[in-house]
């Protein structure tokens, strides 16, 4: 966090950054969910791409 950030993030109540660095944690998991995803895809690409290749060179 920049510097202003984090000012602003330390003048709100104990609560409110208990919510904010729950929000920060999910996101966080959201994108790590993402990245998973993406990364099945992309797997499943390759894949098709490998069949491809052994098919073509049979």
């Amino acid at each position: 966090m920049n510097e202003v950030m984090l000012h602003q993030y330390n003048l709100l109540s104990k609560e409110l950054q208990q919510e904010v660095q729950h929000y920060i944690e999910y996101l966080f998991l959201k994108n790590k969910t993402l990245s998973k995803k993406q990364m099945k895809k992309a797997l499943k690409k390759l894949e098709q791409i490998k069949y491809q290749i052994l098919n073509y060179s049979a």
